[in-house]
């Protein structure tokens, strides 16, 4: 048999394919089941059908029960629109037939037949078809192809309607099965179905040949694409003589093309069997026979047999690259090559698909349509095709026939630690590298089996970086195991862990191949499109396409992570092969040359222009690398320092976002431990302006502050670097990796600094004229006054223990000014009064103590004999309980009573605990004191064994205990138990009224019941009542601790709230887009607000729960009782707000002798305002939302009719705004602008300058599709009508119009506005003649719905899975939606 099918012919087209699409004219008919069960799957299909199927001559026919045309051709995305009903497979094919008949006769014809059930009858079918189909009567060429879904495809039908219409090559596959539906499934279906649309010639040869080796037929005529077999290997067109058929032997045969023989010939095996041919079986051995003895050279060829291979053979990285190209070749093609075997060998065994069922005979025959993953990996490629990528390879195998490379060179790079080699090694090997490009069909062949050597990193990939290189990011060289191979790389799936002792492992996920200087005779492999193609692979893990940077981003990525690193020699030596490697790959090419050149004369092209298209912007890598290159080469780059200057701004620019902070982002304002000392020095000459401690506190800090300032403004030496924030260790490209950069060209370090100015540089110019203007160095105050302004209301930050060590020494200080406080008669109080000219009349002097108690009457303190202005109580306060209350009269006393300084001090320590250590310090002062007194009284009185020098104030050493912490009892009662057992009843004398601290409420009640009760006593009975409740409010509510707003409040009633609504309405028009609506609606609304308050003073309520406490003894309840009683009417509770505020304002002197005034709110609405300034907005969340609603909805109908203008149009708008019209960024597609709004209703119209774009149209959230107008304007212009955009627009985006404009009547006004800025004849004509304003649309969009989410992420998108995709629960129980 050997001998008889001598040669194998594979039959070639007569023209080339694009001439073949041109010249043959098809019909595609697709027949395409609609029925219920295919819901699931619908969305794969009707996307693949809409993208995949040539639309010319296309006719797409649909089916349930009904068989339907789609006139559009057009598969909507709702299989409701077509049909899903029941299935009924008989009317369909009488369509179809009707349809043939309708194509011209010289039209060729490609029947796809799609369905993924049976018939609803099987028992009837064959009947029916019998009876009411004709089948290919017209003797058409046509190939019927089927696409069959999952495990309920009709096969057997499918097979009786092929025999009943295809007549076209019997060679090509008959059934495609997408055994387990997803999106990809489809999509290689589609892709390897393309390839016979088309349906082939049949051509006269000038000898008989056979069209399978096992078969006696013979024929003169071939399709062409088809194997045939002769005995001669002279084979020729007899109506082409020109064009050659090339013999091949059986052994000669290619692996691909022995596939493709298989698969025809067990395909046609299978059909036979299946139409019951009796010599089936024997053909069947014959067949097998040949098969063995084909796929037995093939194993000798290969060195392995490729029925049963192993995978160490295949990913070996110690083979040469010839054999693992060899193999891997082998590989890809043998498990289907044991497929056709097993088939082959179970048909000649008396296996019969007849037996089986439908699926398992689906099964069988998609043997040979089975997409293995290389061949997916195939189809995915868009970017580099298979046929653009053998271009690439011819390149690769000239440049490797003529280079001259040297074998012996031994100081080239470094061998691999696994296959012991270096790249020159490989290339040496010149005819293994020719002969194992045979084997390489793509570009993944390729990826997978040429070795390329270089240093193992670790690389952190993104998202991003797939498309872009510049994003990848080096975190760490490889120290043990240094220098790997990509091939062993791969085979590990580009993650190796390798361990390198103590339990520690060393990762690798990618490969930089370094050269020194010695490997020059390399250059023009690495320089060669496939290995940056390899490269590529290898960073970006993306083979579809070539980027010419890839290889430089890795090296500029490669330096910034090495200049990170602590010098040593390893450092130099891998900067310098870096350098090595940049020139050796890139020196002289167009592109990087053209950015040297950019980057040394136009800086703001460099870093602000991007070159590519995957770019969103340049990244710091970039320059980075450019700037090293010609740092390295010497005298080429004029000034060094201002091009690291730059590399910095750009640096802050790019890596630290700097549009998005201030100056007080990177500097500080520092404030050494002398500037600490300078500010409490300066601050202790103004102790003697502080009345009390009080007051003190209340006031340091804004003094600290002003001290601080005007220390910051006189030196301008004191800023600093935030270093957190400028030496982020985070960034890829780091501060530190310039300065190294820096150090290691100029051999200094970089001074920081200059960061100060750079920073400064950058932050106040715009990123246009930050390149072009030079930093200014000696502008330190600029940036010291920018940086005060900023830093205001932090200046203070940092100081508390300035302010705490002040207040200890204003504390000392007072103590010593009042510590020897002489008491005076009260002539010696008038002479003192006549000199300080103040009226002695005002000052409460007290003969007994000889004292004031309204006044200081220590000589050394400022406020010395002081009454108005000055809070005496405070004042005093601020001795703590240094000086026991009442000493000196008590001392006084003591004195007159003839008593010694001995029985004084002994008596005072019985009437005061721990005196004299506690309050007075020591013995020697408490003499002092007592001197003091003594000798205001007269001689006879006066104490003679007092010491006779006397101290002066500031001689006074004080030394008083520290306080002890002292456990208190457990809660609140306990604390005032312990209180009231310490200070009311410790002294234990008398029983008289010492026990009061204050007159109890009760007490001028019960009086006032009294008076009431006797009748015409009391002249003015409501003047009473207001001055016990006037008590009640000092007494009961502590009125010295509160505010006015603790007790009233502002009232905002619902209509006040309705007109703060519509006040604010009218400023709609100022915002320029939601987020600076909600950046100034709450100013806006606590202006308005406090403009209301301003206006309407009767808008003042009490805060009841604090008013009417009714936890108090004495309540206002209890006193209105008692005023009903005695008046028989109701008190007003109004009158509290007048009464309150009459309290709060006056002194506890004052408060009862004046009258309460009642024709006062303003007054009172004036100062609850004042107080409530910074919490009038409080409460209005319901007016910020309802106004934020209203604001878009405002700005939608204002951008929902937008006509495009043409340029013209355009012109004239913007001379009449008086607006430069270059300024706008027009497309003409669109008829919009990008950089400017163009609703005439907006009124920011047309505006550029001073407008964020960007931000205004996000106010739109998803209102209107993205790309809507340009989208339904190439429509119009390709002549769709409206409800074809509108189909079309649904099926572009999810969910239109409802999601999106709202409803149909406003995307048919959207689109007549859009069709009229088009010329007349593109017009549509039935759109409505009347056009809505934009006041007039009505906006329905849907609300959103809460959907109860899993769990966890993964939960949340397995229930989108299910609603979305399943939930409706048709078909075949497949339906768990929500």
């Amino acid at each position: 048999m050997d001998q008889e099918q001598k040669y194998h012919f594979h039959i070639p087209f007569v023209n080339n394919q694009q001439e073949k699409k041109e010249d043959i004219k098809l019909t595609i008919i697709g027949l395409i089941d609609v029925s219920a069960s295919m819901y699931t799957r619908w969305e794969w299909v009707a996307n693949f059908w809409n993208k995949s199927i040539p639309k010319d001559n296309l006719i797409t026919l649909t089916f349930d029960h009904r068989a339907k045309k789609v006139y559009n051709n057009i598969l909507s995305q709702n299989i409701e629109d077509h049909g899903e009903g029941t299935t009924e497979i008989v009317p369909a094919f009488e369509l179809l037939e009707k349809e043939i008949v309708m194509v011209p006769q010289t039209h060729n014809i490609t029947i796809i037949f799609i369905s993924d059930g049976q018939d609803n009858n099987v028992k009837t079918i064959e009947q029916r078809m019998q009876q009411k189909l004709k089948g290919n009567v017209q003797k058409r060429n046509i190939n019927f192809i089927c696409l069959g879904i999952e495990d309920e495809f009709p096969t057997f039908l499918a097979m009786k309607l092929r025999q009943l219409y295809h007549k076209g090559d019997p060679q090509i596959p008959a059934l495609y099965l997408i055994e387990h539906a997803s999106e990809q499934a489809f999509y290689n279906k589609f892709e390897i179905m393309k390839r016979y649309f088309y349906s082939t010639k049949m051509i006269r040869v000038n000898n008989v040949v056979k069209l399978f080796p096992y078969d006696e037929e013979v024929t003169d005529e071939v399709y062409e694409g088809q194997w045939v077999y002769g005995q001669k290997p002279d084979l020729k067109f007899i109506d082409y003589p020109n064009i050659q058929i090339i013999p091949i032997e059986q052994n000669n045969l290619e692996i691909d093309d022995v596939v493709d023989l298989f698969r025809s010939w067990v395909q046609n095996i299978q059909i036979r069997i299946m139409g019951k041919n009796e010599d089936s079986r024997e053909k069947a051995k014959k067949c097998l026979q040949i098969v063995n003895l084909i796929t037995n050279r093939l194993t000798e060829y290969f060195q392995m047999d490729v029925l049963n291979f192993k995978m160490e053979e295949i990913n070996d990285p110690n083979q040469p690259f010839k054999i693992r190209a060899k193999r891997n070749y082998a590989y890809k093609y043998g498990n289907k090559l044991l497929f056709f075997v097993k088939e082959l060998t179970q048909l000649s065994e008396g296996s019969n698909p007849n037996e089986v069922d439908d699926f398992e005979a689906a099964k069988r025959l998609n043997i040979g349509t089975i997409v293995g993953k290389h061949h997916q990996k195939a189809l995915a490629l868009k970017g580099i095709t298979v046929q653009e990528f053998k271009q690439i390879k011819v390149e690769f195998q000239q440049i490797i026939q003529n280079c001259k490379i040297n074998p012996l060179n031994e100081q080239g790079q470094e061998r691999s630690v696994i296959s012991l080699e270096n790249f020159r090694d490989i290339l040496s090997q010149k005819q293994d590298i020719l002969e194992g490009l045979q084997f390489i069909k793509t570009q993944y062949d390729f990826a997978e089996t040429f070795p390329l050597i270089g240093h193992g990193l670790k690389v952190k990939r993104n998202d991003g970086s797939f498309v872009n290189p510049w994003l990848i990011q080096v975190q760490s060289f490889a120290k043990h195991n240094k220098v790997i191979d990509s091939a062993y790389l791969i085979k590990n799936n580009f993650n190796i862990q390798l361990q390198i002792g103590d339990n520690q492992t060393e990762e690798i996920n990618c490969i930089l191949p370094l050269f020194p200087q010695s490997d020059n005779d390399l250059q023009a492999v690495l320089r060669s499109r496939i290995i940056k193609l390899l490269l590529t692979f290898m960073v970006q893990q993306n083979v579809d396409t070539l980027y010419e940077e890839t290889y430089l981003a890795l090296l500029s990525n490669s330096l910034i992570n090495v200049l990170k690193k602590q010098k040593s020699q390893w450092q130099t030596e891998i900067i310098e092969q870096i350098f090595e490697t940049t020139k050796l790959v890139y020196a002289g090419t167009q592109s990087f040359e053209k950015y040297l050149q950019k980057l040394m004369n136009n800086p703001n092209q460099a870093y602000l222009e991007k070159e590519a298209e995957y770019e969103d912007y340049v990244s710091t890598a970039k320059p980075f690398i450019h700037l090293f290159y010609l740092a390295k080469l010497g005298n080429v780059l004029k000034d060094f320092e201002l091009e690291i200057e730059r590399l910095i701004i750009y640096y802050f620019i790019r890596e630290q976002y700097k549009h998005q902070q201030q100056l007080s982002y990177y500097l500080k304002l520092k404030l050494e431990k002398q500037d600490e000392n300078f500010v409490q020095e300066q601050l202790k000459t103004t102790f003697e302006k502080h009345v009390s401690i009080k007051n003190f506190r209340n006031a340091i800090t804004k003094e600290i502050e002003e001290t601080i300032l005007d220390k910051y403004q006189k030196d301008s030496t004191m800023i600093g670097l935030n270093e957190d924030k400028v030496f982020n260790q985070d960034l890829k490209l780091t501060l530190s990796s310039i300065e190294a950069f820096y150090e290691q060209f100029k051999g200094v370090k970089f001074d920081q600094q200059r960061y100060v100015h750079i920073i400064y540089h950058t932050l106040r110019l715009s990123e246009n004229e930050v390149f072009l203007k030079k930093v200014d160095y000696n502008n330190l105050k600029e940036i010291s006054k920018a940086l005060i302004l900023e830093n205001k209301v932090n200046l203070t930050k940092g100081t508390s223990g300035i302010k705490h060590a002040l207040e200890k020494e204003y504390q000392v200080w007072f103590i010593k000014n009042h510590m020897m406080v002489q008491p005076l008669t009260y002539e010696q109080l008038q002479i003192e009064c006549q000199q300080k000219g103040i009226n002695v009349n005002t000052i409460a002097y007290n003969v007994k103590s000889g004292l004031s108690s309204n006044c200081c009457m220590a000589k050394q303190c400022p406020f010395y004999l002081i009454v108005n202005g000055l809070d005496y109580k405070r004042h005093v306060q601020t001795w703590g309980k240094k000086v026991p209350q009442g000493f000196h009269q008590y001392v006084r006393e003591e004195i007159l009573k003839g008593q010694s300084i001995q029985q004084i001090i002994q008596s005072s320590s019985q009437k005061w605990k721990k005196f004299p250590q506690l309050y007075l310090g020591n013995e020697e002062v408490v003499h002092q004191y007592i001197k003091l007194i003594s000798e205001s009284l007269p001689k006879e009185y006066q104490i003679q064994e007092l010491p006779k020098i006397q101290l002066l104030h500031n001689q006074v050493k004080l030394t008083f205990p520290k306080k002890q912490k002292v456990k208190k009892y457990g809660n609140k009662r306990g604390q005032k138990r312990q209180n009231y057992r310490g200070n009311v009843r410790g002294r234990g004398r008398g029983r008289g009224r010492e026990y009061e601290d204050y007159v109890s409420t009760a007490k001028p009640f019960i009086h006032l019941f009294y008076l009431a009760k006797l009748g015409n006593v009391l002249k003015d009975f409501e003047l009473e009542i207001e001055r016990l409740i006037i008590y009640y409010f000092i007494r009961e509510q502590y009125k010295h601790q509160q505010q006015l707003s603790y007790y009233l409040k502002l009232k905002l009633e619902k209509q006040d709230e309705n007109f703060v609504q519509e006040q604010l309405k009218t400023t709609f028009e100022k915002h320029v887009s939601i987020k600076n609506f909600r950046n100034a609606i709450t100013k806006e609304i606590e202006e308005t607000i406090l403009d209301k308050y301003q206006k309407d003073s009767t808008m003042i309520g009490l805060n009841e729960d604090k008013v009417f406490n009714q936890d108090l003894k004495l309540t206002l309840s209890s006193i209105e009782a008692f005023y009903e009683q005695f008046k028989g009417v109701k008190f007003d509770q109004q009158r509290y707000v007048h009464i309150i505020y009459h309290t709060l304002r006056l002194s506890e002197n004052e408060v009862f002798l004046k009258k309460v005034d009642y024709n006062n709110l303003k007054e009172i609405s004036k100062a609850l305002i004042l107080e409530n300034k910074v919490n009038l907005t409080k409460g209005t969340s319901g007016i910020k939302h309802a106004l934020e609603k209203e604001y878009q909805v405002w700005f939608i109908k204002n951008h929902m009719m937008v006509q495009p203008l043409t340029y013209e149009q355009l012109q004239i708008e913007c001379q009449q705004k008086g607006i430069n019209v270059n300024t706008i960024a027009y497309n003409v597609k669109s008829g919009l602008s990008s950089n400017c709004c163009m609703a005439k209703q907006c009124p920011f119209y047309l505006i550029v300058n001073g407008l964020d774009y960007k931000r205004h149209v996000q106010t739109w959230g998803k209102k209107v599709p993205q790309g809507f107008h340009q989208y339904v304007r190439e429509e119009i212009l390709k002549g769709q009508s409206i409800q074809q955009i509108i189909q079309s627009s649904s099926q572009k985006w999810k969910k239109f119009p409802q999601l999106y404009l709202g409803n149909e009547e406003v995307v048919h006004q959207y689109i007549k506005l859009i069709s009229e800025s088009l010329p007349k004849e593109y017009q549509i004509q039935e759109l409505p003649k009347i056009q809505l304003l934009h006041n007039q649309v009505k906006l329905t969009f849907p609300k959103k719905q809460k959907v109860k989410k899993y769990g966890n992420k993964r939960g949340q998108k397995r229930q989108n899975y299910r609603g979305n995709v399943r939930g409706r629960g048709r078909g075949r129980g497949r339906g768990r939606g929500n």
